[in-house]
C-alpha cells in the first residue's frame, strides 16, 4: 500500500518545488536521546531537548520551509509507504524503538506486518517515482549513499542504493558515501 499525503498530492498539482527526504537516518542513523555534552557543542539548529533524529527532522523540515521547498519525508508507517509523513507521525517514527528501516528487500515484509520503519535511499527513490506517474518527486536529499560494503570479498555487500541511484530519473544531494563502505 503506497499513501500520498494531501498536502504532497496538491503540491505536486500546483507544480510546487519539493525534496524528498529518507527516514533511515531517523530510525536507524542517529541517536533516540537528547544532545549530550560528550556529543560536543551542540548545533545551534538542534533543540537539545529533543532527542537527536527529531530534533534533526524538526530542523530539515523548518531549513525546508525557510527555502520555499515542501519537505517529503518518505517512511513506512503502519504498514504503509507514506509519502508525505506528518509532523505527528515522525514524532512517532522518531521514537518508536521497534522503527528500523527498510529497503527494496524489506520493505514487502515490514508492508505485511504493518509495521513503520525508514526508508533507505533506494526506497525513498522508488517512493520519488510512485508519488505520481506524471509528475515524479525530482530532487532528493539525503546525508549519506550506500555502496559496496567492506570486506566485500569475502561477503559481498552492495547496497542497492547503487542500482536506484544509476535507474531513477531524480536529482539526489548526498553528502557522498558512508564511512563504513569500502570507499577504494
Amino acid at each position: 500500500m503506497v499513501t500520498v499525503s494531501a498536502i504532497v498530492a496538491h503540491a505536486i498539482k500546483k507544480n510546487r518545488p519539493l525534496v524528498a527526504l529518507e527516514t533511515a537516518v531517523l530510525t536507524s542513523g542517529l541517536p533516540r536521546t537528547p544532545w549530550q555534552d560528550a556529543f560536543g557543542i551542540c548545533p545551534d539548529c538542534i533543540d537539545a531537548s529533543l532527542p537527536i533524529n527529531l530534533a534533526l527532522a524538526n530542523s530539515v523540515t523548518s531549513i525546508m520551509n525557510n527555502s520555499g521547498a515542501l519537505p517529503v519525508w518518505i517512511g513506512v508507517f503502519n504498514g504503509k509507504l507514506t509519502i508525505g509523513l506528518s509532523q505527528e507521525e515522525i514524532e512517532i517514527i522518531c521514537t518508536d524503538e521497534l522503527a528500523t528501516k527498510v529497503s527494496i528487500a524489506t520493505i514487502a515484509q515490514s508492508l505485511q506486518d504493518d509495521r513503520s520503519a525508514g526508508t533507505t535511499v533506494a526506497t525513498t527513490l522508488l517512493a520519488c517515482t510512485l508519488a505520481s506517474s506524471e509528475h515524479p518527486i525530482r530532487v532528493f536529499a539525503t546525508g549519506g549513499i550506500g555502496g559496496i560494503h567492506q570486506h566485500w570479498a569475502t561477503r559481498l555487500d552492495v547496497s542497492a542504493d547503487l542500482t536506484a541511484l544509476a535507474t531513477t530519473a531524480t536529482c539526489v544531494v548526498a553528502s557522498g558515501a558512508k564511512s563504513i563502505l569500502d570507499l577504494h
